[in-house]
């Protein structure tokens, strides 16, 4: 009888767990868009649920709110529950369904959640964490954990992600449409290709957007980069953000929409990118990526950057980023084939002109410098590893066997010690 009591009661459990669920929480606001501990609860099933009698605690067992006599919660319909309805109402004035006050606020750092019924029931349970796997934005960096999907196991990190900066209170996930958005991020370089950290920044909106004043910032509050005056990103267009101006001119001669300097690096180990706006003061778009799968590892000190996939995806989502073309693709949208053309970087006194690309069994260069010159060269394929390295005197034409190299694009760079040129080709 026991046991069928107990298999009954889970029965119960797991009915109306599949009914009843939390779909957002924000539990730890960004301090310029706070609108306070809050929790979203919907009703996925077919039935009207009546909440009168329940009950929704942390994890103290102190910390107890009481839904309201008459509180019904209808078909499809979603309920917050907020912890203080002033704070949530100077942020969301248009949101009616929000009931409070909860009485108590969530951990910062790790919490629980449980819902019971009338009958002291537990209907629903999870537990979240502000540690990785978790979805680290949710911390403190302006955005919401929302569940992926409704049924979804809420004890599972991978069920959640990071929502909309504020949050969508009361409705359904919906693209955020992010006005300004990072599409690229090159956060550590190769050695044969090291044009400093830079960060690719793209207007989504169909008007000029003026980010005078405009804040930027990594994980550390001291680090401040302020968007100088006059500095706009056209319609669609796109700017970059750059750490040493004199390594990027030097990469990238011909990408001319950079702001510089960003008076600090990027950590090679991952890192947050916040940004903030000067006309609301409010935070405007945050990033948290990492150098760990499932983060495209390639991006790490291999020649890669990090290149946004789907611009209304999800933006602190690992899925949604991919590695870029070798050295990136600064100051314009990607181009998934990296481009077929031949890639110059030089200088007056010293220049690479190919002569010849696709090639087939021979690399020919010509090295456009007033005098003779030793140089090393060194061959990289598109997984940033290095194939051929050689050295020896060239003045006017050079020329290196490729008929072994596979079919593919390839990276030759050339420098005589002091100066560097990098050229891509196609080995047919």
């Amino acid at each position: 009888m026991k046991n069928f009591l107990l298999a009954t009661a889970l029965l119960l459990a797991f009915s109306a767990f599949s009914q009843i669920e939390v779909s957002e929480i924000n539990y730890n606001s960004d301090s310029t868009f706070n609108s306070g501990n809050w929790v979203e609860i919907r009703n996925r099933g077919n039935t009207t649920v009546n909440l009168t009698g329940w009950q929704m605690t942390d994890a103290s067992p102190f910390h107890i709110f009481n839904f309201p006599v008459n509180q019904t919660l209808a078909p499809g319909a979603y309920l917050v529950i907020a912890d203080d309805t002033v704070k949530f109402k100077n942020i969301f004035p248009g949101v009616t369904n929000v009931i409070g006050e909860l009485g108590y606020g969530l951990s910062n750092n790790s919490d629980t959640i449980t819902i019971y019924d009338n009958n002291g029931s537990v209907v629903y349970n999870m537990a979240y964490w502000d540690s990785s796997p978790w979805q680290k934005t949710a911390d403190g960096l302006g955005r919401t954990l929302e569940l992926r999907n409704p049924g979804a196991d809420p004890t599972l990190p991978q069920s959640w992600f990071a929502g909309c900066i504020g949050g969508s209170p009361g409705v359904g996930y919906a693209p955020c449409n992010e006005p300004l958005i990072v599409t690229e991020v090159n956060y550590n370089s190769i050695l044969q290709f090291d044009p400093g950290d830079w960060i690719e920044l793209h207007n989504q909106t169909d008007n000029p957007l003026n980010l005078s004043g405009w804040i930027l910032k990594d994980s550390e509050d001291t680090n401040v980069f302020v968007f100088p005056p006059g500095t706009i990103i056209p319609q669609k267009g796109y700017l970059v953000v750059v750490h040493d101006s004199v390594r990027f001119k030097q990469q990238f001669p011909n990408v001319l929409n950079y702001v510089a300097q960003m008076k600090f690096n990027l950590s090679n180990s991952g890192d947050r990118i916040r940004i903030y706006n000067a006309q609301t003061g409010r935070i405007q778009y945050s990033l948290v990526f990492n150098d760990k799968a499932p983060w495209p590892l390639a991006a790490d000190g291999q020649g890669y950057t990090l290149e946004l996939i789907d611009y209304n995806g999800i933006m602190n989502d690992a899925a949604n980023w991919q590695i870029g073309c070798f050295g990136g693709s600064p100051g314009k949208a990607y181009d998934p084939g990296c481009g077929t053309d031949v890639a110059e970087i030089g200088n007056d006194f010293f220049d690479v002109t190919l002569l010849g690309n696709p090639v087939n069994d021979f690399l020919q260069f010509r090295l456009n410098g007033t005098n003779e010159n030793t140089i090393v060269l060194t061959l990289i394929d598109l997984a940033g590893k290095k194939v051929m390295e050689q050295s020896g005197l060239a003045n006017g034409v050079y020329k290196v066997e490729v008929e072994k190299l596979s079919p593919g694009m390839y990276f030759a760079v050339v420098t005589d010690g002091a100066n560097q040129v990098v050229s891509r080709f196609t080995k047919q």
